[in-house]
């Protein structure tokens, strides 16, 4: 049986003098105009997409300092979304109006996800060592929701993940070794998304714990700590830090942007980041480093701007009536 808990009640900001955190930039594909690293593993290897000047979405993936590997679907626009330590990466490409997830393997081969033998559409991110995926996929009209996360193997959709209560939108995005799942979800037709994380079959719904018109968690790594974007009530999006406790929160501002999007964790705690400054048009692409490990040892990186706050959980249903944003609303070429 689900059990359900939730949401934040009563919280307190903990304003940090000094910046533990630090970001250091991904080295932009050759002839990039806006590049997006949207998935990260264990070895600090990122997958993600770029353009180009008159150019749709090209996937790449490699280390940060700019060895990469370009690929796309026959020449559609491709996205990558999440990779896993073999180097396997997932995401979606556009061949037509609609998404469609696929697979890559790390010798470079690019596999379509089907359910009952039909091409997925939708998009995969969040995927384990040993090969497991999620993401979610457009169901079959009048269906309720009308979009709902799966989980996958070796290209193939395996079942649906479901919440213990009425949604009109469930999005699966990052799944680690113990099975757990996380994501984001609307309960209503307006409403605001929310976060969500499935641990040994409680789900826990996550709200930022500050007035907000979205929070879309993303990454979740094997230690059970996440990631994800909040958004303000100005509009303004932020990246976020969520402990294994579920209760200890970082926000963080990715240098130079006015909006910053963050997606998956590795182990280490380090978070695949995309920003982008209204005033100047310019995009960046950074991995938000919490502490100096990993990827992160020995590189000098930008402070990052961070404000900490915990915060208490109790029973709750999922927060209802807040206006939301337009969750498939692009950000220069990338989605929640």
């Amino acid at each position: 049986m689900h059990k359900v808990s939730a949401l934040l009640a009563a919280s307190v900001w903990i304003c940090s003098t000094a910046w533990a955190g630090t970001f250091v930039a991904v080295t932009d594909p050759a002839g990039s105009v806006d590049t997006a690293a949207i998935g990260i593993n264990d070895h600090g290897k990122v997958a993600g997409s770029y353009t180009t000047t008159g150019s749709d979405m090209i996937g790449f993936t490699g280390s940060i300092d700019g060895v990469y590997e370009i690929f796309s679907f026959d020449g559609h626009p491709t996205q990558g979304r999440g990779i896993n330590n073999s180097g396997t990466v997932t995401g979606y490409y556009v061949p037509g109006t609609e998404m469609n997830a696929f697979v890559r393997s790390p010798s470079g081969a690019l596999t379509q996800v089907t359910k009952d033998g039909i091409a997925v559409v939708g998009m995969v991110e969040g995927i384990t060592a040993g090969g497991k995926f999620v993401g979610d996929y457009r169901t079959a009209p009048p269906s309720v929701p009308a979009r709902t996360g799966f989980e996958g193997y070796a290209a193939n959709y395996a079942a649906d993940v479901a919440l213990p209560f009425p949604v009109v939108r469930i999005a699966a995005r990052g799944r680690n070794i113990n099975g757990d799942i996380s994501g984001w979800f609307i309960a209503a037709a307006g409403e605001a998304p929310q976060g969500f994380v499935i641990q040994a079959g409680v789900t826990t719904v996550l709200t930022f714990p500050e007035p907000n018109t979205a929070t879309y968690v993303e990454g979740l790594n094997d230690k059970g700590e996440l990631s994800g974007s909040w958004v303000d009530l100005d509009g303004n999006s932020h990246g976020l830090a969520l402990a294994s406790d579920l209760v200890t929160w970082t926000s963080f501002d990715a240098p130079g942007g006015t909006q910053t999007q963050a997606w998956q964790i590795n182990k280490h705690g380090e978070i695949a980041v995309s920003s982008f400054n209204e005033t100047t048009g310019t995009t960046g692409s950074f991995i938000y480093c919490p502490r100096k490990g990993g990827i992160c040892a020995g590189k000098k990186g930008k402070a990052a701007k961070e404000k900490s706050v915990r915060s208490k959980i109790k029973l709750k249903k999922p927060k209802a009536g807040t206006k939301g944003v337009d969750p498939d609303a692009k950000s220069k070429g990338t989605v929640h």
